[in-house]
């Protein structure tokens, strides 16, 4: 953008308490300038650099050389909410100026990923974390690069809610968080992301210190869990957040267990049964989604909609010996299908068809003699 020489005269003339540290920096950055900036955001934007150079000429200097590549994509009144990052940041100390320079020097890269409300909201992030411990702060702001790129544009923002709740509740998992996000969301089918960041923004926020760990433990969980039961689980697990916290992340962390025994129905009927144990008990309800209470196990041997080996192993043993006078090693059919002895399960065959079947499976351990039963 090429100033014509009254305006550049007259935003000089803005500069002269600072004059001798900032010419440099103001001139080139006004030479760098683009012509779509608005000739109503110059003045601003001047007054901004040398209100700041009032505390800080680096931070100051800072805010000068990112302009040229920030002031396009900013509005009336922006330029002033940009600028207030660095009072928000500096604290007197040289940490302090470090992040806010580092900051400006960031905020081109943002605005590539960022509304500029969620900048603003990213900065007071950072400003809560910064007040903690500045090297955790500096961590942040070096993973976000990577963090933003991974994520999608609609997971961006529902990040910085997540941030925001970590680094109220616990801080020191602050750069953990902005590193490990996206990777912690592979395992999380793609439609469900954005309804789970909004899930853990609110949980973690209530759970307090360690909530990084849980919610990192809660999605490693769905790595286990069908894509096809996400949503309900994170929408079963948003609803308990009324009653706790930790029973809503217990619910996700204990997927695995409960889909590989119950359909989603049965789940629903669990999950209400959990629910109802909160109205009844109380402090009941987390022992319950975390299987840890009598009364969820039950529920669930109830409600499994097929029979589990582990509890009937013993039974078919004795039953095997009572039938054939060997010892009958019982096994999943998987490790059958592993072993070439059992082919994958198919319509009902006829009945000659299971006679053959009954003799394949039934096997004596291999110090008994093999016998088929009659």
């Amino acid at each position: 953008m090429t100033l014509d020489q009254a305006r550049l005269k007259d935003l000089e003339g803005l500069l002269q308490p600072v004059a001798a540290a900032l010419d440099e920096a103001f001139q080139a950055a006004a030479a760098r300038l683009p012509d779509s900036v608005p000739p109503a955001l110059l003045r601003p934007w001047v007054e901004a650099g040398v209100e700041i150079a009032g505390f800080s000429l680096p931070i100051s200097k800072a805010y000068f050389e990112a302009s040229p590549a920030v002031l396009p994509r900013l509005g009336d009144g922006e330029v002033t909410q940009w600028a207030r990052l660095a009072h928000r940041l500096h604290r007197g100390t040289a940490k302090s100026v470090t992040i806010a320079s580092e900051l400006f020097g960031l905020s081109p890269l943002l605005l590539d990923h960022l509304a500029f409300t969620d900048v603003v909201r990213l900065g007071r992030v950072l400003e809560v974390v910064a007040g903690r411990s500045p090297d955790q702060a500096r961590l942040c702001m070096a993973a976000l690069p990577e963090t933003l790129a991974r994520l999608a544009p609609e997971e961006r923002g529902a990040f910085i809610d997540l941030a925001a709740s970590i680094g109220e509740a616990s801080w020191p998992d602050s750069s953990a968080c902005f590193r490990r996000t996206p990777e912690l969301l592979d395992a999380v089918e793609p439609f469900q992301r954005l309804p789970y960041l909004d899930f853990a923004a609110r949980a973690t926020r209530r759970l307090g210190r360690g909530s990084f760990r849980l919610f990192a433990e809660a999605s490693t969980a769905l790595s286990g869990v069908s894509s096809a039961f996400h949503g309900r689980l994170i929408e079963m697990a948003t609803e308990l957040l009324s009653y706790s916290a930790s029973a809503a992340m217990a619910l996700i962390k204990n997927g695995p267990v409960l889909t590989e025994r119950l359909g989603l129905e049965e789940i629903e009927v669990w999950h209400a049964a959990g629910v109802e144990t909160f109205r009844d008990t109380g402090a009941g309800g987390d022992a319950f989604f975390r299987l840890e209470s009598g009364r969820a196990q039950e529920m669930i041997r109830t409600l499994t909609a097929r029979v589990d080996l582990a509890y009937v192993s013993d039974v078919l043993r004795l039953y095997g010996k009572a039938l054939t006078g060997a010892r009958i090693s019982v096994q999943p059919i998987s490790a059958l299908e592993d072993k070439g002895i059992a082919g994958p399960a198919r319509a009902a065959p006829r009945r000659r068809e299971r006679r053959s079947t009954c003799r394949t499976t039934w096997r004596s351990s291999p110090t008994s003699r093999r016998t088929s039963p009659p």
